[in-house]
């Protein structure tokens, strides 16, 4: 089944954001058991069983939550790459395409309106471009290319495209149809 324009990009950012969540809950623990550990090192009381058995699943998570931390990181590394080439692959392919062609319309549309107040095509050009419909576009046009784009940039990148195709969706709703 072919995913919506918008779907894949949503998918790969919600991946990202659900390891950036897993690995922010995994340091939590990692944090809380090795309090929790170093308290009960020096005060617990060795001949309980139930203490005892606190303290090993203590040093279990103390011992196995950095090697975990680890692979979830680079996971999530592995995730932001694969987020970036989306997020270009969704420029060039969908989000690019629908500015060049709601650009195309809008001028055409503002041309028609204003072609009888001017007798030179530089000038009718110069004026449409000036308008609210395409000052309204404007802001648009920077998510039509990947700018020196880092991994680390990816899921901010990837929420500008949604909002971006978002306001082109209105765009369309509010000066095209």
């Amino acid at each position: 089944m072919k995913k919506s324009t918008t779907e894949q990009l949503q998918s790969g950012l919600g991946k990202c954001q659900g390891i950036k969540a897993a690995i922010a809950k995994d340091e939590k623990l990692l944090a809380d058991s090795t309090t929790e550990l170093a308290a009960l090192e020096v005060s617990a009381d060795l001949s309980n069983g139930s203490t005892l058995g606190q303290l090993s699943k203590l040093q279990t998570i103390v011992m196995v939550a950095p090697k975990r931390l680890a692979a979830r990181r680079e996971e999530f590394s592995a995730a932001k790459k694969t987020l970036l080439a989306e997020c270009g692959s969704f420029i060039a392919t969908a989000f690019g395409p629908r500015y060049k062609d709601l650009e195309g319309r809008a001028v055409a549309k503002v041309e028609a309106n204003l072609k009888p107040f001017f007798g030179e095509e530089h000038g009718l050009r110069q004026a449409a471009y000036g308008t609210k419909e395409l000052s309204a576009l404007e802001p648009l046009k920077a998510q039509t290319f990947l700018r020196d784009a880092d991994p680390e940039d990816a899921m901010r990148l990837a929420q500008e495209l949604l909002d971006a195709w978002h306001a082109a969706e209105a765009f369309e709703k509010e000066y095209l149809s």
